[in-house]
């Protein structure tokens, strides 16, 4: 647990030592996802990712998702994301590519706090680049158990590259929002996300996001 605090306080330091920044933009990005429950603690899921850039105005990204996880014990999870990446360059034109990111992840109750961590390996490749994007991220998550149909929740994530021949911090974001259950099988996330490059120095981009998320969720598991 203290291990964890102190990686904690070293990614907030990091976050906002990295604010001093050049350019600013507003974001949109939206998911509407369906989930799976499945026996022996697996779940699948595809997942819409839509993303608006320029002040909300333009369309910057089409990110579709196949999701798969497992929860081998009560507090840890392993999982596989598959996306695939319609993204618009800054020439304007679309540029294609896909993106896997494996991940293990450990969650621990404190009452009404649940904290979780999650320690992911990212690889991508953009069909236009002849090397393999790779990087490391270090993602720390509380939420908080009101009692009720909503659950508030923070998290700051760390993006990390491998190297050779030093490890070195590329990007953070810092999300905030509530997560709501709004009927049996439908959940739904509002949140904003605070996100810049660390390896540009003043030259980086500070971006504010607000988070849409959408999940149709139901399960095959016999009670």
């Amino acid at each position: 647990m203290q291990s964890i605090f102190s990686l904690s306080i070293s990614l907030w330091a990091l976050a906002y030592s990295g604010a001093a920044v050049a350019e600013t933009d507003s974001m949109l990005w939206t998911s509407a996802a369906v989930k799976v429950e499945l026996p022996h603690e697996f779940e699948v899921g595809v997942v819409q990712n839509v993303r608006w850039d320029h002040g909300m105005s333009d369309l910057e990204s089409i990110l579709p998702e196949a999701v798969v996880k497992v929860e081998p014990l009560q507090w840890l999870s392993l999982g596989t994301v598959y996306r695939y990446i319609a993204e618009r360059s800054k020439s304007g034109d679309l540029e294609y590519g896909h993106r896997v990111l494996m991940y293990t992840g450990a969650e621990q109750k404190l009452g009404p706090i649940e904290l979780a961590y999650r320690f992911g390996f990212q690889v991508k490749n953009e069909l236009d680049e002849e090397e393999l994007a790779k990087r490391i991220r270090n993602r720390l998550g509380l939420k908080y158990d009101t009692d009720t149909a909503f659950t508030p929740y923070t998290a700051i994530e760390l993006y990390t590259e491998p190297g050779p021949p030093d490890l070195e911090h590329k990007k953070y974001r810092i999300t905030v929002g509530c997560a709501a259950k709004i009927a049996e099988h439908h959940r739904l996330k509002i949140g904003y996300r605070k996100q810049s490059e660390l390896d540009e120095g003043d030259e980086g981009d500070l971006e504010h996001i607000v988070l849409l998320d959408y999940t149709f969720k139901f399960s095959l598991v016999n009670d």
